[in-house]
């Protein structure tokens, strides 16, 4: 079953904002919220800053997602983006 987080990330890249917003809400409303989740939601609303801040926070609470951060498309867009270019130089990936 597809988490409200993924959900959200899917109606928001899809377009469909109302169903995207809802299950945001849920999402936040949940016990535990992955930071990696919402920042891929903000992707998926075309919120770059708020993608970005959230994934600092992924990085700061050790998302086991982070992992994924210089190979994952989804944050594409984000690539010449120097506070992302920071958050590979702290994971110290590769150039």
């Amino acid at each position: 079953m597809l988490t409200a987080g993924v959900c959200a990330s899917v109606y928001a890249a899809a377009g469909a904002r109302r169903q995207a917003q809802n299950a945001h809400r849920e999402y936040l409303s949940a016990d535990i919220v992955d930071p990696w989740q919402v920042a891929y939601f903000y992707m998926g609303e075309g919120d770059e800053d708020q993608a970005v801040e959230w994934l600092t926070k992924a990085y700061e609470q050790r998302s086991a997602n982070v992992c994924l951060l210089k190979v994952d498309p989804w944050f594409d867009p984000l690539r010449s983006d120097p506070r992302f270019q920071d958050l590979l130089r702290r994971k110290n990936f590769p150039p």
